[in-house]
């Protein structure tokens, strides 16, 4: 099976774990209603944020990592963020380029739902992980004055050959795909993006 293949597959099962929240919703709506946003039941986002606090924008992430030392192009790359995402929301990624050669990737999306899109990635990638994942690890990363962070990041050879990493910080959620020479190189990229 390829890696395109498992991708499609896994985006799949998400699709599927939204459409029974959804439908589970609809039967329990008394109980379930405050935990599925109005997107996932009425197939489009109501708009307004809630009160409070208002929300920063992410950095932008061509230049942050033009400004570390890498070469990016617009990416067309099949994303599981895409995927779970679908219509709702504007999904973007980059190539990222180092000495000319291909260093990963990186697809984010913006949104007020990022919560909610980084909970069904994670559960069904946690059911979806082959016996060879490695380097598994599902954290909430909250260090003093800096956001708050969601990280799930693994090697598993039965998803893809690079090592994924899924980060929710703020209203933005953002997939890399790693190349493994450059893993250390991408934790600095990771930090930041994820850490202003």
């Amino acid at each position: 099976m390829t890696t395109r293949t498992k991708v499609v597959a896994t985006g799949i099962i998400l699709a599927a774990l939204i459409g029974l929240s959804a439908a589970d919703s609809l039967v329990n709506q008394s109980h379930l209603s405050a935990y599925i946003p109005d997107f996932v039941l009425n197939g489009n986002r109501t708009g307004a944020p809630s009160a409070g606090t208002a929300k920063m924008s992410g950095p932008n992430v061509a230049q942050a990592m033009i400004d570390l030392g890498f070469t990016v192009e617009r990416s067309a790359e099949l994303s599981l963020i895409e995927q779970i995402v679908g219509e709702k929301g504007k999904v973007e990624g980059l190539k990222i380029l180092k000495d000319g050669d291909r260093a990963g990737s990186i697809t984010w999306v913006e949104s007020a739902d990022v919560k909610t899109y980084f909970a069904s990635l994670k559960e069904s990638l946690l059911s979806s992980f082959s016996p060879n994942v490695r380097g598994l690890r599902d954290a909430t990363d909250t260090r003093s004055g800096l956001p708050v962070r969601n990280i799930l990041t693994f090697t598993d050879p039965g998803l893809s050959e690079e090592r994924l990493t899924f980060v929710r910080v703020r209203e933005r959620l953002y997939e890399f795909h790693i190349a493994k020479e450059e893993e250390d190189a991408f934790d600095a990229a990771i930090e930041a993006l994820t850490t202003k």
